[in-house]
């Protein structure tokens, strides 16, 4: 009564294959799901610095020095 039937090892062999193989798919998932991510902030932060780089050549354009160096000493003044 003590010994495991080898139909109940075959079910526990299965599930820990199983689980093993769902881990490792879940792995790679929450890899790529990163990676994704990553490509994602990468590609907003380049259109926010091209906002902020037209918005400010805009402003020079327009002649408001005196605007631009406000935006400016506010960049410094937030380091």
């Amino acid at each position: 009564m003590g010994s495991i039937s080898l139909k109940w090892k075959y079910v526990i062999a299965t599930l820990l294959i199983l689980l093993f193989i769902i881990g490792l798919f879940s792995l790679y998932n929450l890899k790529y799901q990163e990676k994704i991510i990553r490509d994602d902030d990468k590609e907003r932060v380049k259109l926010i610095t091209e906002i902020i780089k037209n918005g400010l050549i805009t402003i020079m354009l327009e002649g408001r020095g005196k605007d631009f160096q406000k935006f400016l000493e506010s960049l410094v003044a937030e380091d």
